[in-house]
């Protein structure tokens, strides 16, 4: 569509429903020159919070550029929407700067760059529940290791979690994951690629605050 015309755009809408995207209060300031669009502010309540952003495209070269802050959003709302990842949940502030090029999805996806970081009140990471796994540390082997399988109904939740992730070729790496919740801290660092739906991640949990008891005998004996 940026080839059809070359233009200036000034947009004030009360709600925006483009499927799956639903934008009230939007506020979109742009130009278009040459199949080139400079996206001088785009703003509007989504995702259940605010957000404020610009960027770019251009269609000769296949560049994408995005700048973002969001404010309040529903992060698992948000990333299932443009990215079709399901394995973060919570709400709070996220910052991105980021580019990539493509002429498809999957391309775009690949060729990610660019810096995103995440603060979030509260928070969840889907796939495994830590504290349950945790809770069973006694039938354990003994030397050994236990393997767990994904299990998307459980979830571990967090009272805050903050990361960022430095995306390069489509593949984010963290090294400065924070959690906290009521019995455990997490830090972490590894990866996740967005375009094969893949996560490689190394988290390491650390056991505190039981000493009201309210854990539960098993974790009490892991506290520290």
């Amino acid at each position: 569509p940026l080839t059809w015309a070359d233009a200036r755009m000034r947009f004030k809408v009360t709600r925006l429903l483009w499927p799956p995207y639903r934008v009230d209060g939007l506020d979109l300031q742009a130009s278009i020159n040459n199949g080139a669009l400079d996206l001088q502010r785009l703003a509007g309540r989504a995702w259940g919070g605010r957000f404020d952003a610009s960027g770019g495209a251009d269609t000769g070269s296949g560049r994408l550029a995005l700048r973002l802050r969001a404010n309040d959003v529903d992060l698992r709302a948000l990333l299932t929407d443009t990215l079709g990842f399901d394995g973060l949940r919570g709400r709070g502030r996220i910052d991105a700067d980021l580019s990539s090029r493509g002429s498809t999805v999957s391309a775009v996806r690949a060729a990610l760059s660019g810096r995103v970081t995440l603060a979030l009140r509260p928070a969840a990471i889907r796939g495994i529940d830590l504290a349950q796994t945790l809770s069973g540390w006694r039938t354990a082997p003994q030397g050994g290791s236990t393997t767990m399988a994904g299990d998307a109904g459980r979830q571990t939740d967090f009272s805050q979690l903050d990361a960022s992730l430095d995306f390069r070729d489509g593949v984010g790496h963290s090294t400065d994951l924070d959690g906290r919740s009521e019995f455990l801290n997490v830090s972490g660092e590894g990866s996740i690629d967005f375009a094969r739906s893949h996560i490689d991640y190394l988290l390491r949990a650390r056991v505190v605050n039981t000493a009201g008891g309210r854990a539960g005998a098993e974790l009490v004996m892991l506290n520290g």
